[in-house]
């Protein structure tokens, strides 16, 4: 699947849980087949978790939010700085309802598949 780049919005705070963890492999394995695969991640301040460039193709970011309200918008936020700034094929949602509305909004705004 080379020359798809994804961008996609989840729960998945396990990326930063070590190269051991479960979620890192099977994200790692994923981002192996694309030119890119960026992944923003619902998290809490109190997480206290940084961006990461965790391979050249993947890059994991965490919305550093106050509530979950606060985490759907900085998702939407981020992802449009994400849209902007880089060649995305496919907005990716790790659920129909949180995240998918994200995922949605910005498909139908950058028109593109979800």
């Amino acid at each position: 699947m080379k020359g798809i780049s994804v961008l996609s919005f989840g729960a998945t705070r396990g990326l930063w849980e070590g190269e051991s963890a479960e979620d890192f492999q099977r994200m790692m394995g994923y981002a192996e087949h694309l030119d890119a695969y960026v992944v923003v991640a619902n998290a809490y301040k109190r997480h206290g978790l940084k961006p990461r460039r965790l391979s050249p193709r993947m890059e994991a970011i965490p919305t550093d939010a106050c509530n979950p309200l606060h985490s759907l918008l900085r998702m939407f936020q981020i992802g449009r700085t994400v849209l902007r700034s880089r060649k995305i094929s496919l907005i990716q949602a790790q659920d129909p309802f949180f995240t998918g509305l994200v995922a949605m909004l910005l498909g139908k705004l950058f028109r593109l598949p979800v």
